[in-house]
């Protein structure tokens, strides 16, 4: 097994711990091994990094940490807009939009929603801020 199949591997036990985590109402925990995980592969398997980032900002959502789940889905944003994965750039604004409204923000929420069908392809960048 190669050293970047092994990372995967051992990144995605780490997402599946938290889910259970999350499951169980645990979001903290969940979100210290998820950003744990992102440390992780930063170092380890870049390429899994905006993956890692989304899977982090969710958690941070699902923990009331809406600040760090706006930086961190702007950040695995920017990953899946230069890999093209139109999916990961939707889950990213779908959280940031939840999290700006969550947190009282709703114009700019409103306006990160509007950009997941009016630009599907992130021509307009992340926006909303």
């Amino acid at each position: 097994m190669s050293k970047s199949m092994a990372a995967r591997y051992a990144s995605q036990v780490a997402i599946n711990k938290a889910q259970i985590l999350a499951k169980e109402g645990d979001y903290s925990a969940a979100k210290n091994i998820l950003y744990d995980n992102l440390q992780f592969c930063i170092l380890n398997v870049p390429e899994y990094y905006p993956e890692a980032a989304a899977e982090h900002a969710y958690t941070c959502f699902l923990d009331r940490d809406y600040d760090s789940a706006l930086l961190w889905s702007e950040k695995a944003f920017a990953r899946y807009y230069f890999s093209g994965d139109l999916r990961g750039m939707q889950t990213c604004r779908e959280i940031a939009a939840a999290s700006l409204n969550e947190s009282g923000h709703v114009a700019s929420g409103d306006a990160v929603a509007a950009l997941i069908h009016e630009d599907p392809l992130g021509c307009d960048d992340f926006g909303g801020q």
